[in-house]
Order: structure tokens, then sequence, then C-alpha cells
């Protein structure tokens, strides 16, 4: 495990061989799905660039004081970026107050580095604002930025920047993985895997967060129960939806998320594609919409949900979202069993 990062060795070649060869960017974009490893790569490579065991070899020890501070994100060169708490978006003061900041040389590192993690959701008067500084690099300024995708920034931003597109490890280099880094059994690190879509980081949140893999089993369950309900019960639970704890735009995104892995299960049953499904344990479930609901309406859901995630990204209301989705989902005939087999 290079970096001790698992499934992203290509882009850590990548980084170490700009910090060998003296020809570090002024701007990174780390893009990828959530819990893929992009705040946990950008860290390493400020350990990297910070380190002093790694100027020649670009690896960092990740002992030393200078790499423990970048770990926590306290390190005096270290200015860290995201969306303040209780706010749906990061601001232009913060970028105005980070432009300042990496004005000033840096205290004990080669470099003042600014990490600004997700930034798909700054303002568009903060990503114009932050334009500036990319467009005047100083020799002494890194920038590291992450967001989902590359297409959710300003093109100017995007262009700017050395982008890496981190992508899923192997469901088998998953569970290995997690097999090899905690207690639990092969079964309980293949069902993680699955879940978690190869995304290491997201892996480990649900093994060690047991409720995450129970809300993906409530989240289905409820999608079960809601298709052979009547309009007043999809209502219902377009508010229960909408009402939950923790920030609502997030959490219709882990809804529609579980609804997306659920309908691509279903999805590769009806093709019989041999590509294995998520959910194995709603395999009889999965079944049974095969057999009541076509393939052109599957892809329609499918379409919809991941319309559904673009117009979460541009800030549509979450509560008029969620009540299209529940109440474009088709009318099963008989009710299905939320029970698992």
């Amino acid at each position: 495990m290079s970096w001790n990062l698992i499934g992203h060795e290509w882009a850590v070649d990548i980084l170490k061989k700009h910090i060998q060869q003296g020809n570090v960017r002024h701007a990174y974009l780390f893009c990828g799905p959530d819990g893929i490893g992009r705040r946990s790569l950008a860290l390493r490579f400020a350990q990297a660039l910070t380190c002093p065991a790694a100027k020649k070899t670009g690896e960092p020890c990740q002992s030393c004081p200078s790499c423990q501070r970048i770990l926590r994100m306290q390190h005096p060169d270290l200015f860290v970026v995201s969306v303040p708490e209780n706010r749906k978006e990061i601001l232009i003061e913060q970028v105005r107050t980070l432009q300042h900041d990496l004005s000033l040389a840096p205290y004990e590192a080669p470099y003042r580095i600014g990490l600004l993690l997700n930034f798909q959701n700054a303002s568009m008067a903060a990503q114009n604002a932050m334009l500036k500084t990319l467009e005047e690099p100083t020799s002494r300024v890194i920038l590291l930025l992450t967001a989902s995708r590359q297409e959710d920034l300003l093109t100017t931003i995007a262009s700017r920047c050395e982008i890496l597109l981190l992508r899923p490890t192997s469901l088998e280099e998953t569970a290995n993985s997690l097999e090899k880094a905690t207690d639990i059994t092969r079964v309980e690190a293949d069902k993680i895997a699955r879940l978690s879509g190869g995304c290491y980081g997201q892996a480990l949140f649900m093994q060690q967060n047991p409720d995450a893999i129970e809300r993906v089993n409530n989240l289905i369950d409820g999608l079960l129960r809601i298709m052979t309900a009547p309009l007043r019960e999809r209502f219902a639970y377009a508010e229960e939806l909408s009402l939950r704890k923790s920030s609502t735009r997030e959490n219709l995104q882990t809804v529609i998320r579980v609804w997306i892995s659920f309908w691509r299960d279903v999805l590769l049953l009806a093709t019989g594609a041999g590509t294995p499904i998520i959910h194995t344990e709603y395999r009889d479930v999965i079944n049974r919409f095969v057999a009541e609901v076509s393939v052109v309406e599957i892809h329609a859901q499918l379409f919809r949900l991941e319309e559904a995630l673009d117009q979460l990204d541009k800030n549509a209301n979450s509560r008029l979202l969620t009540e299209v989705l529940v109440m474009d989902l088709p009318k099963l005939r008989l009710p299905v069993s939320p029970q698992k087999k």
C-alpha cells in the first residue's frame, strides 16, 4: 500500500514523481465519489510536501511532528476550507480569508498549502473569487481541492488544476483490505465491500458504524413498502424522508444512492448480466421486481435518480424533489415483503 492508502497507487506514483522531479503543480483537484479517499490522498500529499524526510523520495514518514500535524489538520502552513457548520455552502468570505493566509510566507514548511474540501459545495461567488489565486499562482503556494466531480466546478477552475479522478477498487480488494485491517469475518467484509461499491473509506465507516448498514436495509425496506402504498402514504413517506435528522440535502443524497444501488441490482438480474449484485440478501425480492417491472421502467427509475442527484448539487428544493421521486415510483400490483432472504 503506497502511502498506506488502498487502491490509489497510480495516483500516488504521479504525485511522488512530481515531488521527486521538482515539478509540483500549483493546484490539484482530487475527484471521486464520497468515501473514495479524496481527503486522505490530499492529506498524504500534503504530508509528502512538508515532511523533511520526503524531500527526495516523496515518501512522508507519517510519524514526525509535521506529518502528525498535517494529519490532524493543525499544521501552521496548512489552511483548511470546508462548509461551515449549519451552512449549506462554502462562502466567499472563507476564500478571501484563505487568500490572505496564503499571501504570507511559509512559517516552517516549503509551501503554504490550501486544502479546500468538497469544493463542489462552494457558492458561485466563492468559486469566482478562487479563480484569482488559481490564475496568479505563487511558487510557495499549493492548492489542493476535493470535489465529487470536476463538472460540479467552474470549468475555469478545473482547467487550472492537475486533475486526479479516483476510482473505486475491486470488491475483492476492498474486502481483503477490510479483513486484514479489522476483526470482521470474510462474509461481513464481502457484504460491506458490496455496499460501499469499492470505496474503501466508506467501507471502513460502515465497519465502524454498524448503524450505517442497518440504515441501508431500512431505506430499501421503505422503498419496497411505499411502492404498494396509496397516494396518501407516499406523501407521508416523502415528508418523513425530508424531516429526518442531519442535513436534509445530505440525507436525501444518501437515500437516492441507496435506491440507485437497489435499482441497479434489479437491472442486472432483469438483463441477465453476469455482474454480481450488491444486495444479495434481497435477491428473492428483486426477482419479484423483475417479474413486475419492465426493463424500460427500470432504466427510467435510474435516470430519474441520477438526475435528482444532479439537481441536488444545483441546490434544488429537497422537499419537492423527494415528493417527485416518491410519486414517480412504479405501483406494484402485489405486496412485496421487505423480509430479506
